[in-house]
């Protein structure tokens, strides 16, 4: 207890730069903060449905294609590579996890595919912001890219789309659309990343202290895993 009360003191203390390597060095705090940060994006993209912000759960702009439900509205979208009829049954978290267990990415992967998502829904909002129906597919392709990228040694296409439970073919062209929206700007200056980390926390926690009625997103189980890992002194904001 002595221990663990003077790790949550230094986390109080310590600065960002070593906050954010700490995380990194610890497997389920990394990943249950990641899980709830991607619950909280799905959740606030409901809210600005049920508002009447952007376009379809997937986006798409109600142009003619699909309906579909979500955020307390009926939506109709277009045909998306990311987007799936009918929402995948394993909830985005254990998918997440699935991935994490079985591709064994480096940690900083995982962050990074956060970026690649919030770029992703900052190009177009109307069409990538994450949804019950784009999620899965999104999450899976910013991992794999954020391997190649990061990783010296990574698992082909091939073995992803095992993962994924999607065909080769989808998965290569689900990477092509991820590829053409960033522009092909897949590196990650560290100041920004180090940003995104902190950000992340810092959400989670807000999150954790408003009581999130979005079950999914799970933040007090993230905020709680932070303050038990000595970790949460590194939120901001």
């Amino acid at each position: 207890a002595a221990a663990a009360a003077a790790a949550a003191v230094a986390a109080e203390v310590a600065p960002a730069v070593d906050a954010m390597d700490r995380l990194h060095e610890d497997d389920e705090a990394l990943m249950v903060l990641i899980s709830a940060g991607l619950g909280l994006r799905m959740e606030a993209g409901g809210v600005a449905r049920a508002q009447g912000l952007g376009g379809g759960p997937c986006g798409c702009g109600g142009d003619g294609g699909v309906s579909a439900t979500w955020g307390g509205a009926e939506w109709t979208t277009t045909s998306s590579v990311f987007f799936a009829r009918t929402p995948p049954r394993i909830a985005l978290a254990d998918y997440f996890r699935r991935i994490v267990k079985y591709t064994y990415s480096s940690r900083a992967c995982y962050s990074l595919a956060v970026v690649y998502l919030d770029r992703m829904s900052a190009a177009s909002p109307s069409h990538y912001t994450l949804c019950p129906h784009n999620a899965h597919r999104l999450v899976v392709t910013a991992v794999m890219l954020a391997a190649k990228f990061q990783d010296d040694v990574y698992y082909n296409n091939g073995y992803y789309a095992r993962v994924a439970g999607v065909s080769l073919r989808e998965l290569n062209a689900l990477e092509l659309e991820m590829l053409k929206t960033l522009r092909f700007a897949v590196h990650v200056p560290e100041p920004e990343w180090r940003a995104k980390c902190e950000g992340l926390v810092a959400e989670v926690l807000r999150a954790a202290e408003a009581d999130s009625a979005a079950c999914r997103s799970h933040p007090a189980v993230a905020r709680d895993e932070l303050v038990r890992k000595g970790l949460v002194g590194m939120a901001v904001g």
